[in-house]
């Protein structure tokens, strides 16, 4: 159970930008301490040469190698799907820029907004902006994210 952010596309992507773009996804779950899902590229049968990708940021709740059910703190999921997506962004803003690609990103099967020439449209960064403002700013953000990752490390 979770909610999704997904992101596709504009116009179709030339096989070699796919596979680098692919190839850096799949070195990224390693590195980054993902909360519920890593960034995750499909194919849905289209056939429209674009890119399609969706994570799950939004955990609510799990269950654990001992089939026990983990209830997750809704201010602790917010903050680390706020966490996730705000990379996430940024991992294709980064694309954006280095291969000419824009991308329309959805949460939850609704349109939030665009990235284009590597910047996010005001659509978006006001997204982004009303995530972070619904929990309380921590100051020591990345120890708040370690925390909560170790709490809930049972997820994996």
């Amino acid at each position: 159970m979770g909610v999704n952010l997904e992101y596709y596309t504009i116009a179709a992507v030339p096989q070699p930008v796919r596979n680098a773009i692919e190839a850096e996804a799949r070195q990224l779950v390693p590195a980054h301490d993902w909360w519920a899902e890593s960034l995750n590229f499909y194919d849905p049968g289209e056939g429209d040469g674009r890119l399609y990708g969706t994570t799950k940021v939004f955990l609510s709740g799990y269950s654990n190698a001992d089939g026990d059910f983990v209830e997750v703190d809704p201010d602790e999921d917010s903050l680390m799907a706020y966490r996730d997506t705000s990379f996430i962004l940024e991992k294709l803003a980064e694309w954006s820029r280095k291969h000419g690609l824009s991308w329309q990103v959805d949460c939850a099967g609704e349109p939030i907004g665009t990235i284009t020439k590597g910047r996010w449209d005001r659509q978006l960064r006001e997204y982004v902006d009303a995530m972070k403002s619904s929990f309380q700013w921590q100051s020591a953000f990345d120890e708040k994210v370690k925390a909560i990752s170790a709490k809930y490390a049972s997820r994996w």
